[in-house]
């Protein structure tokens, strides 16, 4: 009915607005002017004061788990970000954003190289000049151990082949993402 209602409310004609007056004009001007001459020296000193703070070349990167940092404030040059939405890079003056993370690699690039770590999820919430990397579990990639995370693949898909009820299909489905999830990007970096 509420859509009802503002269709016939659009369809009814409405009177003109009333006239604007001269009196009307003249304080409006002279709001207009007021408002010229003062903004004037408030955006002479904005100018003046981007000119001497230049935007950052390197980007503050808070890297956390629940029991430490793993970066605290750490200059970096970029950060690539396993995000719901695809991978997302992060330089200095990106736009702010809150980003859901997916099980991935979160990538750090400084000047020495690049740091990759496995999260398993978590947000990141990135500024102009700081993000913060707020994982639920993260692991160098150089850390994995090959041994272990192909015994637990092969002890989910056991799980999974013997499942009998939906709840221990699930979680042995889940374990089983996991760790392909986690194999994938050990792969590609060499560890297995």
């Amino acid at each position: 009915t509420t859509l009802l209602a503002s269709l016939a409310h659009a369809l009814v004609p409405h009177p003109p607005p009333p006239p604007v007056s001269s009196t009307m004009l003249r304080h409006a001007s002279r709001l207009a002017s007021r408002a010229s001459t003062r903004a004037a020296p408030a955006r002479f000193f904005a100018d003046e004061a981007a000119a001497a703070t230049s935007p950052s070349t390197k980007l503050v990167l808070n890297f956390l788990v629940p029991s430490k940092a793993l970066k605290k404030a750490a200059p970096v040059d970029m950060v690539v970000l396993p995000s719901a939405g695809g991978a997302m890079g992060v330089l200095p003056q990106h736009v702010p954003t809150v980003a859901q993370l997916q099980p991935g690699v979160v990538a750090v690039h400084d000047g020495a190289g690049v740091e990759e770590f496995f999260v398993s999820g978590g947000f990141a919430f990135v500024g102009k000049e700081r993000t913060d990397v707020c994982a639920i579990e993260a692991v160098k990639i150089s850390d994995l151990d090959a041994d272990a995370v192909g015994k637990g693949l092969k002890e989910s898909e056991t799980a999974l082949a013997s499942a009998s009820g939906d709840e221990a299909k699930a979680e042995a489905q889940i374990g089983a993402c996991f760790y392909l999830t986690l194999m994938r990007p050990a792969y590609s970096f060499g560890v297995f």
